[in-house]
């Protein structure tokens, strides 16, 4: 189909003509509009006024309102089935990842009770699974470590001293560690809260999904060293290096400390302790090869007595969504063959230990610890926000529902804050139990309720009987639960192939994370991010436009052959803002662009690229020498008489009369950026070679009516498209700056803008009487306009 539009030239103010734009509010009304806060804080400090405000309100913050009342009945059998694998799949994981924590087994039972529970009140994310999770129990490690330190209780780091009394108090190390745990969740959840309050959920932005993913594979490597003891049955003993942060460096040395025990197997290697570990990895990988298959769409035939019914002879295809649970039956069978071996007493295979049959017990967070614990909870709450978030906002969009950040945020932090008064470590969305909860059927949060139930029975009722389980089995199942963040490696082929900055932001991560720990790579990783986008910013994609023949497309002459030039116009495209951070890369490759011509370029000798270059200055003093003294206040030229003869005479180039800057890509102007602009104006304007500004957008408008330059260039120097900007070249009609009536704001530019660098070329000062500016070579050589 062709399309045919006949219609005039338009600039910019022709067209807002026809369009009619709305007026600008006032400078009062736009600085009363200014000190509003943003709508998230507006909306949370603001109290609701009306009947309709108050239940947009309780709906917002209290989804259990909404869920409960467009619960479907259909939806119970489901719920019921996912809320049972889901508990028994929170206790290994919970008892496992506690033992990671530095704490008693038992803490993670309880972190998948009331934390559980609150966040089914709260939470807006149908499939999430809030418990333990391997990362953010290391991070309660590392928060435990940093106050026994800071208290000179390094003693009780050992887990063997868990029973040993501290001075001057009438607590064990066991219970020490554990109110400290719980002031960290307390001091974290209050930072949640604090956040999602003020609107902070845009906060996961900071963290690009390389840096998540470079920053759980580090730390996964952390889980497995620190389980690396229960597997082989020894005692890591690795001093810090820095007391200041003891993490620095601590991977390297523990894994000498291992090796170097291995390697002494009699005197250190608990034999029995790794045999049972050995078991349990084997048996844990046969199940999740039969999970896998079981999961996958499974062939089976149709029995019927009436083999020859048209209904039963072709093979049926099911999906089996419910995994088998087999850390659950691997730690039945450890506890069997622990009670039958008597492994605790006859083999010294260290055991979880007593644990208190009943419902998690009352506990208060101590403030003193809140100090030292703020940089950690700082840390905690930021990861676990957004590992969860993330994991929501992908099952969101798989099953077609919405996700509130802010009410997360307020979610987790609620969760956790409540689990501190009830004995519980940490909690953060899993993406194991999430991803099973969805696909056992799960439709609403009624399964974190149920799962709630399910634990609360089997915490009375069944407590005792994880007594006599080797913790050879939990370290082993964290082991091979660990596979799924191993596989995040492949990532690292992936941002290779598609974005190098990427690579670089998971590479810097992972060996920040394994070599300085959770805490100081985080940092690292987004100081490192941001040092990335703004060298994307100052350093962006630049390109000379050129036209498809036959239409009013154009696109860069670098991707394709068959591009028309226009002779006399250079189309410049910048892909960037143009600010502070950008304006002298803008500067540099438009004038640089100007001068360039592909066709000059020698790729043959020594590969190197070698263009013509000629000296402006030189030939500016040239032509300055021949004028008499009375001539010495006109704008010299260039002449093409004066242009060296390797020089093709037929080059498009030579007669370049306009410069068209396509401003589609940039989305704002700062100060800086639009005294560039105006310098760029002058440098071109004193060569006669106007420059126009097409597809601008309205900030980009509004900036350049603040700075004055419709005063210097006038608003017809700005065009709607690409199109009419060329078609206003190609009719002979030059637009130059007013200069005699705005030297002030001409000042202004030159002493504060951006300063150019030695080794630009085409940049040139307004002459004077009295001298004439050169400019020093660059490297590749630049093909002269002749003006």
């Amino acid at each position: 189909m062709d399309i045919h539009i006949e219609r005039h030239v338009l600039n910019e103010a022709e067209f807002e003509h026809l369009l009619s734009p709305k007026q600008h509010l006032p400078l009062r009304k736009r600085l009363a509009t200014s000190m509003v806060p943003p709508e998230p804080v507006l909306s949370a400090i603001k109290p609701p006024m009306s009947r309709q405000a108050w239940l947009r309100f309780l709906l917002t913050h209290l989804p259990i309102l909404h869920w409960i009342w467009t619960y479907q009945l259909q939806y119970l059998i489901s719920d019921i089935i996912s809320g049972v694998t889901v508990a028994f799949m929170h206790i290994p994981q919970g008892l496992a990842y506690a033992l990671l924590a530095d704490l008693d087994p038992v803490y993670g039972l309880y972190a998948a009770f009331i934390p559980v529970i609150v966040y089914s009140i709260f939470g807006t994310s149908r499939h999430l699974s809030i418990g333990t999770f391997a990362v953010v129990s290391l991070m309660v490690s590392n928060g435990i470590t940093t106050v026994l330190t800071e208290q000179g209780l390094d003693y009780c780091l050992d887990i063997g001293n868990s029973s040993s009394i501290v001075s001057d108090t009438n607590m064990t190390c066991g219970d020490l560690k554990a109110q400290v745990a719980f002031s960290l969740t307390f001091l974290s959840g209050v930072i949640m809260v604090l956040f999602g309050c003020c609107g902070f959920g845009f906060i996961s932005m900071f963290l690009s999904e390389p840096l998540i993913s470079g920053y759980t594979t580090g730390s996964a490597l952390l889980v497995l060293t620190s389980q690396v003891s229960h597997i082989f049955g020894i005692k890591i003993k690795a001093k810090a290096v820095f007391t200041l942060f003891p993490d620095v460096f601590k991977l390297p040395l523990m894994w000498k400390d291992v090796f170097h025990q291995i390697f002494n197997w009699p005197d250190y290697v608990n034999t029995a302790a790794f045999v049972t570990s050995l078991i349990t990895i084997i048996a844990m990988i046969v199940f999740k090869v039969i999970n896998n298959q079981l999961t996958s769409k499974v062939h089976c035939r149709c029995f019927n007595f009436l083999w020859r019914d048209k209904r039963c002879h072709q093979t049926k295809r099911f999906k089996w969504t419910i995994p088998l649970p087999a850390p659950l039956i691997l730690m039945v069978i450890g506890i069997l063959i622990s009670l039958a071996a008597d492994l605790e007493n006859k083999f010294a295979v260290p055991v979880v230990g007593r644990i208190q049959p009943g419902l998690p017990p009352v506990s208060l967070p101590n403030s003193r610890y809140f100090l030292i614990l703020l940089p950690n909870a700082f840390v905690i709450s930021v990861v676990s926000f957004a590992v969860s978030v993330s994991l929501s906002k992908v099952l969101a969009k798989k099953y077609q529902y919405m996700v509130n950040a802010n009410q997360e945020f307020i979610a987790y932090g609620l969760s956790n804050i409540a689990g501190s008064f009830f004995s519980s470590i940490n909690v953060s969305g899993s993406l194991s139990r999430s991803l099973v909860q969805a696909n056992a059927g799960g439709k609403t949060q009624l399964v974190g309720l149920l799962s709630s139930g399910i634990l609360a029975v089997i915490m009375v009722a069944l407590g005792g009987l994880f007594r006599t389980l080797p913790l050879a089995v939990l370290a082993s199942i964290i082991w091979v639960e660990l596979y799924g963040m191993f596989k995040q490696f492949a990532d690292l082929y992936r941002y290779f192939k598609l974005s190098l900055p990427d690579m670089l932001v998971w590479l810097t991560v992972f060996i920040a994370t394994v070599l300085l720990g959770v805490d100081l790579s985080l940092v690292i990783g987004i100081c490192f991010s941001f040092i990335i986008l703004v060298m994307k910013t100052a350093l962006p994609y630049s390109a000379i436009l050129g036209n498809a023949e036959g239409t009013e497309l154009f696109r860069n002459i670098k991707n394709f052959d068959n591009l028309e030039k226009i002779p006399g116009i250079l189309i410049f495209r910048f892909l960037a803002p143009l600010c502070f951070l950008s304006s002298p890369a803008f500067r540099r490759r438009l004038e640089l662009a100007a001068q360039m011509d592909k066709k000059h370029w020698n790729k043959e000798e020594g590969g190197c690229l070698k263009t013509l270059f000629v000296k402006l200055s030189d030939l500016y003093s040239k032509r300055y020498s021949k004028l008499s003294d009375n001539q010495q206040n006109e704008m010299p030229t260039v002449d093409s008489r004066h242009v060296t003869n390797d020089v093709d005479q037929d080059d498009t180039r030579r007669d370049l009369h306009t410069v068209i800057v396509d401003c589609a890509p940039i989305g704002f102007m700062d100060a800086v950026g639009v005294r560039t602009l105006i310098q760029v104006v002058m440098d071109f304007s004193q060569l006669h070679v106007q420059v126009l500004l097409a597809a601008t957008t309205k900030e980009t408008r509004d900036m350049l009516e603040r700075a004055g330059f419709y005063e210097l260039c006038g608003k017809e120097w700005l065009f709607p498209s690409i199109q009419d900007a060329v078609n206003h070249a190609l009719t002979g009609e030059r637009l130059f700056p007013d200069v005699q009536n705005n030297q002030e704001l001409l000042t202004l530019s030159t002493e504060s803008g951006p300063q150019p660098r030695e080794e630009e070329v085409f940049h040139m000062q307004k002459l004077s009487q009295d001298e004439v500016n050169t400019q020093p070579d660059l490297e590749p050589s630049v093909q002269t306009t002749s003006v």
